[in-house]
């Protein structure tokens, strides 16, 4: 048995010795593209408005090496991506331009903002809409699922892509500095882990008729809020941020009116968050509400057909 092993390995490794032994030079034809792959108007523009002004790279095509293996997705449609990206320019990048000045976002912002096509679907039946990963990368997902009239709801591109992108973005904020853990005893004992997609936001009855308290009512902005700390710090901040004072307004009476437990939890969390980023960032967020809820008002006029 050794020996027929020992003689058939000798063979192999003789046929190889000719294989190798049969020319110097390398094949002119390689297995791997080295081809660069050709830009077009919308990668240009990209360069123009997020690569050369803020070190920022922003992908549609898709790219294995960045996005996570533990779902299937599809790329982005190119023309869907280029209007998406317009108004991400214009409702984030802008918007924080105008309050903190260029070098904000040009010394804070992810490397990269990854656009796919498909949302990654999860077990429990959610759907995550966008991720970060670290400081280093926001993705914003559905892409795909975009309709033309999409582009001009305000409330759907909140709930998609801005208050995904306000949230990620307070993470890497709050990565580069931390808050103080105070912020996590004004709801002590109401996080709920991975059990939020089962609260409600407004109070309900169970089969038994019993009261069954709501995210609003337990001072949570949603109930994604619910799930940890770091969450409902970034939950309540973009949400403050692209939520309009009706939104604001349906909370509060939902919550108990404006003397409620649960609206005063939501409006110490806001204060806290205000303190935390005049401190740390200078940045005013009453202000930066103020022009974002400005330019949400203002999306209609945006040409989002052409590239400028």
């Amino acid at each position: 048995m050794n020996k027929n092993i020992f003689n058939i390995l000798a063979a192999a490794m003789f046929v190889l010795g000719l294989a190798s032994c049969s020319s110097d030079e390398p094949s002119d034809v390689s297995i791997f593209p080295t081809d660069k792959q050709p830009t077009n108007e919308f990668d240009e523009w990209l360069l123009r408005n997020f690569t050369y002004p803020y070190n920022v790279q922003v992908t549609y095509r898709l790219n294995d090496i960045e996005t996570d293996n533990n779902y299937t997705v599809v790329p982005a449609d190119q023309v869907k991506a280029a209007k998406l990206a317009k108004l991400v320019k214009y409702m984030w990048f802008d918007a924080y331009d105008e309050v903190a000045g260029h070098e904000f976002l040009k010394t804070y912002a992810p490397r990269m903002i990854m656009m796919v096509g498909s949302g990654m679907y999860q077990s429990q039946g959610t759907v995550i809409l966008g991720y970060a990963t670290g400081s280093i990368k926001i993705a914003l997902c559905n892409v795909n699922n975009l309709e033309d009239e999409t582009f001009r709801d305000i409330e759907t591109l909140n709930s998609w892509y801005l208050s995904t992108l306000h949230h990620e973005f307070q993470h890497i904020l709050n990565q580069k500095v931390a808050y103080d853990r105070a912020f996590e005893a004004i709801s002590q004992g109401d996080y709920v882990s991975g059990n939020w997609y089962q609260m409600r936001n407004e109070d309900s009855y169970d089969s038994d008729g019993n009261l069954v308290q709501g995210a609003y009512s337990l001072g949570f902005v949603r109930n994604y809020a619910m799930q940890e700390a770091a969450e409902d710090f970034a939950e309540t901040m973009s949400d403050y941020i692209v939520y309009t004072d009706e939104k604001f307004e349906y909370i509060k009476k939902c919550a108990g009116g404006a003397n409620s437990k649960g609206w005063l939890k939501i409006q110490e969390k806001i204060d806290f968050i205000r303190n935390y980023m005049q401190s740390a960032y200078n940045i005013n967020i009453d202000e930066l509400r103020t022009v974002v809820q400005r330019r949400a008002k203002e999306i209609d006029k945006l040409d989002l057909e052409h590239l400028d």
